[in-house]
Parts: structure tokens; C-alpha cells; sequence
């Protein structure tokens, strides 16, 4: 929705989504793959709010997917699915902080590419998914090349 630039739109669909699994994620709380949804859908809804220019609201969304997905890490270390909800979080949330904060976002990038990283080292990432390791870098290049031009 948020491509049709429908933002208001989009928001309300993903707070309905958002309150849906909630709901799930509370009669099913052991459920790992709904954590992993809980944590994608608040990190969604931190976007819409990015997007809409709510970065207050925004930053309390990023912070409570960012959590969700660290509590279903917590619970299943050797889940890489989970780790890579992690990543994709981080890795949002750097590029949400790189607008305020370049020590927050580094801070965020550092941990999705470490991550990543030991994920390679162990062979468990594969495919597409390897791309985040260059991905997290360029990301964390750009913001070097903004300090030594400031």
C-alpha cells in the first residue's frame, strides 16, 4: 500500500495484522515462527511510521520488533530463520537511526553484519541471504564516507 503512496491505508492494515498475531502470539506463546512474524510485523509498522514521518512512534515500533526477535533468538539459538529476521531488523533499524543518529546506526549495523558473519562462518548462510554481508557493509562504508566529509 505503502507504493500507492496510501500511507494512512497501509498503517491500518499493518496495525490490524500487527494486533492479529499479538493476539496469537499470546494463546500460543511458546510458538517460534509466530515471534518471528511478531517481530516482522512490528518492524512493518516502523517502516509505515518511518514513512509517515512519525519517527517517534516509529522508533518504539523498531524497539519492540528488535526485542521480539532477540527474545525468539534467545529461545532457539541454532534458528537461522530467526537470526535472519534479526539481521533484517537491525539492518532497518541502522538505516532508520543513519537519518539521526550515526553512532546508533553503526552500533545496529555492527551487530546484523557480526551476525551474519558467524552465521557464514558456520556455513548456515546460503543464497540470497549471503547478500546481507555486503549489503550491511555498504551500508556501514556509507556512513564512514559521510564523517569524513562532514
Amino acid at each position: 500500500m505503502l507504493a500507492n503512496n496510501d500511507t494512512a491505508g497501509a498503517l491500518q492494515s499493518y496495525q490490524k495484522e500487527l494486533d492479529l498475531h499479538k493476539a496469537w502470539a499470546e494463546v500460543e506463546p511458546s510458538n517460534l515462527l509466530l515471534l518471528q512474524n511478531l517481530a516482522a510485523f512490528k518492524q512493518r509498522n516502523a517502516v509505515g511510521l518511518r514513512h509517515a514521518g512519525q519517527t517517534d512512534e516509529a522508533n518504539r515500533y523498531y524497539t519492540a520488533a528488535l526485542l521480539t526477535a532477540e527474545n525468539a533468538v534467545q529461545r532457539s539459538p541454532d534458528t537461522v530463520r530467526l537470526q535472519i529476521v534479526l539481521i533484517t531488523i537491525l539492518d532497518s533499524y541502522g538505516y532508520f537511526e543513519s537519518t539521526r543518529d550515526d553512532s546508533a546506526a553503526a552500533e545496529l549495523y555492527n551487530r546484523a553484519l557480526s551476525i551474519a558473519r558467524e552465521l557464514e562462518k558456520k556455513g548456515k548462510l546460503a543464497g540470497e541471504d549471503l547478500t546481507w554481508i555486503d549489503c550491511i557493509q555498504g551500508h556501514i562504508d556509507a556512513l564512514d564516507i559521510e564523517k569524513t566529509i562532514s
